[in-house]
């Protein structure tokens, strides 16, 4: 299975394999910072980031998506042009047979046929959601990805998800609306001091999956309120 490490100056190292990991903080703990460090936006201050069993430097311009929180988009051109640029695959022929499938299922048929500015920001969210599922590279980071999404855009980026987890795809995902996503995650981590913490290592009461929404955020303020 993939395995992407994460071994800096300032915290043991952290090993993620594939599947759905969740990162829970406060603002200000340093979660867009750790994922613009992986996706190749920030320089590592230290320490290194290896991608596979033999511990090779990650290249984070092939391996790594990362999907930020700030979507920016340009207004003039149409949706599978946008997933044609971010996925690095031509539309026509496999990709559209590929993707063609969600556009009803994210409710984007007429959408699908508008350009990108005459969008909403929640319709071009799901755009997105589109071209990181037709992307082919192993690491994914999305940075509240369900933020603008309606009943039927959740419910598609789940299946997306689940769909991913299948596949082998190493995940990560920041998102505070927590009960859209919790009982996906197979690993949830937490950032104290600038470290990457496993939920199992440093909070009580069992698996976070098995907690439901609203206990797992009580323990969650209750770790943060601690001084942490």
């Amino acid at each position: 299975k993939p395995l992407l490490t994460l071994d800096t100056a300032r915290a043991p190292a952290v090993a993620l394999r594939s599947g759905l990991q969740l990162l829970v903080a406060p603002n200000g703990k340093g979660k867009s910072t750790l994922f613009q460090t992986i996706g190749g936006v920030l320089s590592a201050l230290g320490g290194e980031i290896r991608f596979g069993e033999g511990g090779e430097r990650l290249n984070a311009s092939s391996d790594v998506l990362y999907v930020s929180e700030y979507l920016t988009f340009p207004k003039f051109i149409y949706p599978s042009e946008w997933i044609e640029f971010l996925s690095g695959r031509p539309w026509k022929g496999e990709l559209e047979r590929e993707i063609g499938p969600w556009i009803p299922r994210f409710r984007l048929e007429e959408p699908f046929t508008k350009f990108l500015g005459r969008l909403s920001q929640g319709e071009r969210r799901k755009i997105t959601w589109l071209a990181a599922h037709a992307s082919r590279k192993p690491v994914v980071l999305l940075d509240e990805p369900l933020d603008g999404l309606d009943l039927y855009g959740i419910q598609t980026a789940r299946a997306i998800l689940s769909e991913w987890k299948k596949s082998g795809r190493i995940v990560l995902v920041v998102a505070h609306q927590v009960s859209e996503i919790l009982d996906l995650s197979d690993q949830v981590f937490l950032i104290r001091d600038g470290a990457l913490l496993d939920w199992s290592s440093v909070v009580a009461g069992g698996s976070p999956g098995a907690l439901g929404s609203d206990t797992f955020r009580t323990k969650v303020m209750e770790f943060y309120g601690a001084g942490n």
